[in-house]
């Protein structure tokens, strides 16, 4: 009996199609597709009476293509697969983003019906204690109805103590 072989498969090997290509079916089946892009680092700085700089706000949603009739995207704190921190302690290891010190102590929170916008909400006076400086980056993995994308943004804050008004 002949094997039959996934037509997108047998077209790509036969023409040495690119990852691209792969990402674009991916996308017509309905799972979202980042589109390659990472908000600048953020730097927070946190000392002791105050947090600088004023509000931060990262729109989610924009680092994705989400095909139509796949529903909305979707980001869950608590799910590492979904988001996923590694705080400058941790040895580099991931962990959920809603168990970060960011998170846990409000200096970073997540809004909409969909946790799809990431704000750092002004003024938070006494500053939040336990955030230690250093880097924070948090990977970000969309999902909507379809599945989950492959890959999505790092997201860097930067974490400083020596504040300058």
């Amino acid at each position: 009996m002949k094997k039959i072989m996934p037509l997108a498969v047998l077209i790509g090997s036969t023409f040495g199609l690119s990852s691209s290509v792969y990402a674009a079916a991916a996308q017509n089946n309905g799972v979202p597709v980042w589109n390659g892009k990472n908000p600048a680092p953020i730097t927070l700085c946190v000392n002791t009476t105050d947090v600088y700089p004023p509000s931060s706000f990262v729109h989610l949603n924009n680092y994705y293509s989400n095909p139509q009739y796949s529903g909305p995207l979707k980001f869950n704190p608590n799910d590492a697969a979904s988001m996923a921190i590694v705080e400058p302690d941790s040895l580099g290891l991931k962990s959920a983003f809603g168990s970060s010190k960011l998170f846990t102590t409000g200096l970073l929170k997540l809004s909409n019906t969909g946790n799809d916008n990431l704000i750092m909400p002004m003024p938070l006076i006494p500053a939040p204690t336990g955030v230690l400086p250093g880097k924070y980056q948090l990977f970000i993995h969309a999902a909507s109805m379809k599945g989950r994308a492959l890959s999505g943004p790092t997201i860097t804050y930067n974490v400083i103590s020596q504040c300058n008004k």
